[in-house]
């Protein structure tokens, strides 16, 4: 538009053309190009959440974090932003080694000046992090100071030296402009997904260990007990629960369950004998909230659980109400019997055969968590007499492992004993399942209960038409899983202690014979 005639850096082919309507095309080119930009925008966007929700359909975890889903989402795109921006970055390059070999190379070192600022403050320990935020905030500020070098240079050139033509210097210093921005945002990006690596591969990698809930502040948690505050959301949590809009709260009360930031309370219905049970989990407890709910929402046949009516969220927090209507919890003249009958119970429940295939892809199972630092610690703790019989069980870590994978599955859970209820058959049910995990059967017992025998343990087995297990087989994944239990609590005392009765078991000439017929 500034010129007579067509600019000479045009190609001789627009000549034929009339300047006004030349003008004219041109300009609706960059308005197309404009909205082709937003129609990619958009379809990237789309293709974005189809190829998330393909991602975590195919990993087929339990949850194990609240909003799972959303960080998925932002780690898969902000991958995705980070391999365009530096495929951006490389490309233009290419194009300017093309059109200014010079500024190229200047280009380069800076870039590479650039990359190890970023490295030094990323990979800083984590008592530096303070070091690493101030390094990774001044990184804002160097595709200012490449530009500025990139153009001292291009003007030195065309002082002093040969510089090329100046429609390829100007195109070059734009190219270089957004370069640099492009290689920043994408570190940016970097730090970002580093930041919730553990996130990030809990979600992404099969046997990565989840990662621990944020701290959250209490106050709203404990809030929901005003009664200005119960008296709106109780009739809305339990009218969800029973199916009716008409419900009217007859009294509800605290109950003592023994948890930690987790709200009970009993509810009973005005003019009925309905009853309720609601659990709500502080923020903190999300991950623990999710994991029940996926065990009770499709709940195994005969699992001995309080039926779980609903699982919603009352402000922002986790709830969980279940049906205690004509059951009993005070009536406890012996705990340790009704715990007893509990795990009884609980062990003849088999664990699906979905449910026990995501466990594993989320959590690894007691033959995976014995390792070879377990055993160097309690060597390094061992007393002399004790050292041998440490190392004679690491040798023999393969066989151990091998003979525990032999055993068929079970539901593990330890609820207390102010978590049990005794319905009106008798039964002894649990309203707390936060904890459960799929085990090797025998995990969790103790001493004790490992060692009886006939109807009483090894009845589950046959009833599920198994072979029943050997008694000593039993013992060996008692004593197994409480060493583990020892060490992750540091009584390593208590641990050295169980090794000669696992070696014992160990050479049990019954577990031998079983484990050679299997191999």
């Amino acid at each position: 538009m500034g010129t007579a005639g067509l600019p000479g850096f045009l190609p001789d082919y627009f000549s034929q053309f009339n300047k006004q309507n030349l003008i004219m095309a041109l300009s609706l080119l960059a308005v197309s190009f404009y909205g082709v930009n937003i129609v990619a925008q958009k379809t990237s966007r789309s293709a974005l959440k189809a190829a998330t929700l393909k991602i975590l359909s195919s990993i087929d975890k339990v949850p194990l974090f609240e909003n799972q889903n959303g960080i998925a989402e932002t780690a898969y795109q902000k991958s995705l932003e980070i391999a365009s921006q530096l495929s951006f970055f490389t490309l233009a390059l290419m194009a300017v080694f093309y059109i200014y070999p010079e500024l190229a190379f200047v280009n380069l070192s800076v870039s590479m000046g650039i990359t190890a600022f970023f490295i030094s403050a990323q990979f800083k320990r984590a008592d530096d992090i303070e070091k690493k935020r101030s390094k990774l905030n001044a990184l804002n500020k160097l595709p200012g100071l490449g530009f500025l070098i990139s153009f001292a240079f291009i003007v030195s050139d065309y002082l002093f030296f040969s510089p090329p033509n100046l429609l390829f210097a100007l195109l070059s210093l734009i190219i270089t402009r957004q370069s640099f921005a492009k290689l920043i945002n994408s570190f940016r990006f970097i730090d970002q997904l580093y930041d919730q690596k553990h996130k990030i591969s809990s979600i992404f990698l099969e046997h990565e260990p989840i990662a621990p809930p944020p701290n959250v502040n209490e106050t709203p948690f404990w809030g929901l007990l005003k009664p200005e505050n119960s008296a709106i959301w109780l009739p809305e949590v339990i009218s969800l629960s029973s199916g009716s809009d008409k419900v009217q709260i007859g009294s509800y009360k605290w109950i003592q369950s023994g948890l930690k930031n987790i709200i009970c309370m009993k509810v009973n219905l005005k003019d009925s004998r309905k009853a309720f049970l609601i659990k709500i989990f502080n923020k903190k407890l999300a991950r623990k909230a999710l994991h029940e709910a996926t065990l009770l929402v499709d709940k195994p046949c005969e699992l001995p659980s309080v039926p779980l009516l609903a699982a919603t969220m009352v402000r922002g927090f986790h709830c969980h109400v279940f049906d205690i209507t004509d059951t009993d919890q005070g009536s406890q003249t012996n705990p340790r019997y009704w715990q007893a009958q509990f795990k009884k119970k609980l062990a003849t429940v088999k664990p699906p055969l979905t449910l026990e295939r995501r466990y594993r892809k989320s959590l690894p199972l007691l033959p995976l968590r014995l390792n070879s630092e377990l055993f160097d610690r309690l060597e390094l703790v061992a007393e002399d007499h004790e050292k041998l019989k440490v190392k004679l069980l690491s040798s023999q870590l393969t066989k151990l492992k091998n003979l525990i994978s032999q055993q068929r599955m079970s539901i593990v859970s330890e609820p207390k004993k102010e978590q049990l209820i005794c319905s009106n058959d008798g039964d002894i049910l649990s309203f707390h399942w936060a904890d459960w995990s799929i085990e090797p059967y025998g995990t969790g017992l103790s001493l004790a209960e490992s060692g009886e025998t006939g109807e009483e343990l090894n009845q589950p087995a046959s009833s599920l038409g198994e072979k029943p297990s050997e008694d000593s087989l039993l013992l060996l994944i008692s004593l197994v899983s409480q060493l583990e239990k020892h060490f992750a609590q540091q009584q390593y005392r208590s641990a050295l202690n169980l090794i000669p009765s696992i070696l014992e078991c160990l050479d049990n000439e019954k577990i031998r014979s079983k484990h050679t017929y299997a191999h």
